[in-house]
């Protein structure tokens, strides 16, 4: 298996505008997840506090902002799947972690990829990420503790982690970018699979929250075969690449 990387531009995969084809190594395949988030339609259940996993506009406060957002991560005139914040820039809104708790809250965006078979499967797998804060290096507070971790999981739990950052500071590079890479996982039975972006908030002085964009999951070839019929192909997809740094 080859460990999964991320990076700022697109990965291999290009889209088909218009359909929920990817074009890999020459071959279309059918996605079983494609999604931009330009329609705003919701395609996934949430865990956590309500309202803390929503779609917004690239032009809202929490994309658009320094301190308190991702300093324009995200390319303007699109939409975005935030994850651990209801409303406002990062700070701003609910969730902010449980008060005078050690223990976690999670806030997660699971999407449904369908009934896999029994056996080894190899998916294709890239999305565009950011993790933040408004903690900002030297405060009082080393780091501020949240946890971002993306997971292919079934229904007796996690298979696979696919990135996971533990903590975070204010702007920190290698926690923004775009994953691009192969998961491979086994099932002894056929099962129902999902893709989770999970945030965990901790009580500290920082909130934290995640962005996500261009979702691609594709079945690799010797995968498709062990398909259920359960399997989702969602609509077009846009992979846009981040402008260079000026």
């Amino acid at each position: 298996m080859t460990s999964p990387s991320h990076r700022r531009a697109a990965g291999a995969h290009r889209a088909l505008l218009g359909s929920a084809f990817i074009l890999v190594s020459g071959a279309a395949q059918a996605a079983l997840l494609a999604d931009d988030f330009e329609d705003g339609v919701v395609r996934y259940t949430t865990t956590g506090v309500a309202g803390a996993v929503n779609i917004r506009p690239t032009s809202d406060v929490i994309n658009t902002g320094g301190t308190n957002g991702f300093d324009a991560f995200f390319p303007n005139g699109g939409r975005f799947l935030v994850v651990g914040d209801a409303a406002g820039a990062i700070g701003n809104g609910s969730p902010a972690g449980p008060a005078g708790s050690i223990a976690g809250s999670t806030q997660s965006a699971r999407f449904a990829l369908g009934s896999f078979g029994a056996g080894v499967h190899r998916l294709g797998v890239a999305f565009d990420f950011v993790f933040d804060t408004s903690l900002a290096p030297g405060t009082t507070q080393a780091r501020n503790p949240d946890d971002f971790v993306v997971t292919l999981r079934d229904s007796a739990g996690v298979l696979l982690e696919l990135l996971r950052f533990d903590d975070v500071l204010r702007n920190e590079a290698d926690r923004r970018g775009r994953f691009s890479g192969e998961a491979q996982f086994t099932l002894g039975g056929a099962d129902q699979v999902w893709l989770d972006f999970g945030l965990t908030e901790y009580a500290n002085s920082g909130d934290s929250a995640v962005g996500i964009d261009n979702i691609v999951l594709i079945p690799e070839a010797a995968s498709i075969a062990l398909l259920g019929i359960g399997m989702i192909a969602l609509g077009s997809v846009r992979l846009r690449r981040r402008p260079a740094p000026a």
